[in-house]
This record gives structure tokens, C-alpha cells and sequence, in this order.
């Protein structure tokens, strides 16, 4: 799965490169996307998943076969904590990996947030073990369930 950003960190800066899946001539549609993404980026400089022992750490732990998927969701799921704060209508964000950018617009949030809900079992929790990042359905449950996105639908004023 690629991401519509990513953060670094060199010696002396940290930044946030922007990739191009998200980016359209009318970026109105698009700004809670890239609103999620980066406070999702943000999350990961402030808690120094970007720095170098981090890095070297995964690089070791990527020797052996799925030892590091539990370290990489923790991970995963702390920086979607940061972006759910700092963008709390990002759920957009959430659901474009899932759907992507040009089928982004024909989603419907609520309905899509209802089957997630119901996503789960047994055999979604063994899949997850093999897998080295969580689904976005498990993503968006997760932070259903810390209180950190909103559930209802938008109020139109």
C-alpha cells in the first residue's frame, strides 16, 4: 500500500513528502484527506517512528518473518491517533486508501462505517497477524472505538 505521505528525518530537519495519488487540479474534495494524512505524519516525527534507531530497529526485526507486524500496527495506530486528533473529520483519509482517489467521492461515509462496524471474527483477526499494516476497516475501528472519530452524519446547516 502506498501513502499519500511520508515523513523523514535527517540529521538535522525532520519533513513531509506529499505523494501525487491524492493530488487533483480541484483540491477541495481532497483536503480532509491530506488533512489526515499529514497530522498522521506529524504523529509519527512527534513520536520518533521516523528517526534513525526506529528505523534501524524495523530493519533488523524485518529479518524475521512476522515479528515485526505487531511493532508496525502499534505504530500504525498511535500516528492514526495524532491524525484523528489533529484532523477530526479525517475520516476521508481512512477511507481513500481504501477506495482510492477517484472513487473517494462516490463512498458513502455512513454506510461504509456501518460495515465496518460489523467487520471482525475470527478469520479478520488471524488475516491481521499476516498482514505487516492493518486494514483500514480495522483502522477506522480502532478509533471508533477510542472515541476519536465521528460516527454520525455531518450536519447540514
Amino acid at each position: 500500500m502506498s501513502r499519500p505521505a511520508r515523513s523523514y528525518t535527517s540529521w538535522k530537519s525532520n519533513y513531509i513528502v506529499l505523494s501525487s495519488k491524492f493530488l487533483q487540479p480541484n483540491l477541495e474534495p481532497m483536503l480532509p484527506v491530506l488533512a489526515f494524512w499529514i497530522g498522521h505524519e506529524i504523529g509519527r516525527l512527534q513520536l520518533k517512528h521516523a528517526n534513525w534507531p526506529t528505523e534501524l530497529l524495523l530493519a533488523y526485526v524485518d529479518n524475521i518473518p512476522h515479528l515485526s507486524n505487531p511493532l508496525r500496527r502499534v505504530f500504525t495506530y498511535s500516528e492514526d491517533r495524532y491524525a484523528a486528533f489533529l484532523a477530526p473529520d479525517g475520516l476521508p483519509g481512512l477511507i481513500g486508501i481504501a477506495s482510492g482517489r477517484r472513487m473517494l467521492s462516490e463512498v458513502n461515509a455512513l454506510d461504509y462505517l456501518i460495515r465496518v462496524k460489523g467487520y471482525g471474527g475470527i478469520w479478520s483477526r488471524l488475516g491481521l497477524l499476516l498482514e505487516a499494516d492493518p486494514t483500514p476497516s480495522h483502522r477506522i475501528n480502532a478509533l471508533l472505538k477510542a472515541g476519536l472519530l465521528k460516527a454520525e452524519p455531518p450536519s447540514h446547516k
